[in-house]
């Protein structure tokens, strides 16, 4: 199960995890998560981020961050050539 977005899941699962963004006054929200249960193919490993962006392109910033790091954090474990 990998989670991204404000939600409910049941029955899919054994473990919980829950995560809160206050919003501000600064209008667009530039907090990213990711709840990645299963991590890089492990049954008893999860995967928590949580990327705050700042300035102008913070949100953009958080958002890439999160879709690529996890993956370089895999490839970094296993030790992959070039990384």
């Amino acid at each position: 199960m990998i989670l991204t977005s404000s939600c409910c899941v049941t029955g899919v699962s054994e473990n919980l995890a829950a995560v809160f963004s206050k919003g501000g006054k600064k209008g667009t929200s530039q907090d990213r998560f990711i709840v990645w249960e299963d991590f890089g193919c492990q049954d008893d490993m999860i995967f928590c981020g949580m990327f705050d962006g700042y300035g102008p392109w913070g949100h953009l910033i958080a958002k890439r961050v999160k879709k690529c790091h996890q993956f370089c954090l895999i490839i970094g474990r296993n030790g992959l050539p070039g990384w």
